[in-house]
């Protein structure tokens, strides 16, 4: 139920806040579930080993020798004329450094209420805010406990020390001051801000606002890490290039917020946007995990996209930083949620024989322009609130449909060919 209760929180957090901000890098994602729990290993899950190997595609091609063959595919999938789909102005992303392909389950660490406490107290050291009054302003979100509406935000949520002995879990968790914010989530923390950014400005706001990029909305260049990375600004700190500063967000967040990555969870960084802060400026990270090399699909708009009777959740997470030393703020998916391996195959949909199913399997009044391509983790689950979701390796498809003009976002199980889509504007 983690991912329905992190979103919640954190919607919950910024209607109090910003009530008619329409700027919001955070939308609600609920939570987790298919439509019948099976038990495998002990542990509730929704994926069953027997059922999903019986779809499995026959005439697929061997990951670790495609390297050799994938750019035939792409040359060919360019030149070839498809019913519904157009791929003559198509990026093809190169294909991910890995033998093999996995399909996993997702837990969470269900930190404690001492637990929780412990990491914020450790977290208000490291920035220096240890005189923050935990009695008065550390706040629970969780639902646990009944809010007073009768209060000013964020006193309308209780006093976690004043009743930490009611609570079990320690998700949700927050402070929200001027000069700092911290929120909770199931794996660490979910969200956060030093309060650089908010001191800077002068602003007497809450901190949170920096975490969810509202101080960062003047934008003057953005692109890829590829593109930008070479050209550097004054940040608060002095000169620091766009490179250097992502590389210290990736050493940032693999140390641990505060726990570790999961086992073989890396950290990627696709897009940054420069900021202007008053005559400063700042980069705003995009990050998305990768496990084993492979990328996890991302989204610039909220996780969360109703997908028939399921769901697809995809990383949404930005990193805002504006000295050369640390990260001052960010919100998103934990990089320790812990994943847990169900099934792992070395041989795949070839990009050529899926296009072709693809194009078999869309509608036919579907004419879509393709922008991107590329293989990617898809988190698939469903909006109520019972079991857990799971985790496909996809060919990941975005472009636009034509009829319509409004953005498709399209992916196709490299296993099975099952197909995960939604529009957006």
């Amino acid at each position: 139920m983690k991912k329905r209760i992190a979103w919640g929180i954190m919607l919950i957090t910024v209607l109090a806040l910003f009530v008619g901000c329409q700027n919001s890098h955070t939308q609600p994602s609920p939570e987790d579930a298919h439509k019948k729990e099976i038990k495998e290993d002990g542990k509730s899950t929704l994926f069953s080993e027997s059922a999903y190997r019986g779809k499995i595609c026959d005439d697929r091609t061997n990951l670790e020798k495609y390297h050799t063959q994938y750019q035939e595919d792409i040359d060919h999938v360019q030149k070839n004329t498809y019913q519904k789909l157009k791929f003559d102005q198509c990026v093809f992303a190169d294909l991910p450094d890995s033998n093999s392909v996995c399909v996993m389950g997702v837990e969470d660490k269900d930190l404690s209420a001492d637990e929780s406490i412990s990491i914020i107290k450790k977290w208000l050291e490291d920035i220096g805010k240890e005189n923050i009054d935990l009695d008065k302003q550390l706040r629970d979100a969780s639902a646990q406990l009944e809010r007073d509406d009768s209060q000013d935000y964020p006193f309308d949520y209780p006093s976690v020390m004043e009743h930490k002995d009611e609570l079990i879990s320690g998700h949700g968790f927050f402070i929200n001051t001027n000069s700092c914010y911290i929120q909770m989530g199931a794996d660490g923390i979910y969200s956060m801000s030093d309060g650089t950014i908010t001191e800077f400005l002068g602003e007497e706001g809450f901190a949170a606002f920096d975490a969810l990029g509202g101080n960062a909305e003047e934008i003057v260049a953005e692109g890829t890490l590829d593109e930008l990375g070479s050209q550097s600004y004054e940040l608060l700190s002095g000169k620091v290039s766009v490179s250097e500063a992502a590389e210290m967000t990736k050493k940032y967040f693999e140390a641990g917020t505060p726990f570790p990555p999961s086992a073989g969870v890396g950290i990627d960084i696709p897009y940054v946007s420069v900021f202007s802060l008053g005559d400063k400026y700042g980069y705003a990270f995009r990050l998305r995990r990768t496990y084993q090399n492979i990328p996890f699909a991302y989204t610039f708009s909220g996780s969360g996209r109703q997908v028939g009777e399921e769901a697809v959740f995809e990383d949404d997470k930005t990193a805002y930083v504006v000295n050369g030393q640390t990260v001052s703020a960010y919100t998103g998916h934990n990089e320790a949620e812990p994943l847990r391996v169900l099934l792992e195959e070395g041989d795949i949909l070839s990009l050529r024989d899926a296009i072709e199913l693809l194009d078999r399997k869309l509608a036919k009044e579907l004419q879509i322009q393709v922008g991107n391509v590329g293989i990617a983790y898809c988190d698939v689950g469903s909006y109520d609130e019972q079991g857990r979701d799971t985790i496909f390796p996809c060919w990941a498809l975005d472009g636009m449909n034509q009829n319509n003009d409004r953005r498709i976002r399209i992916y196709m199980d490299v296993l099975t060919g099952d197909l995960y889509m939604y529009t957006y504007p």
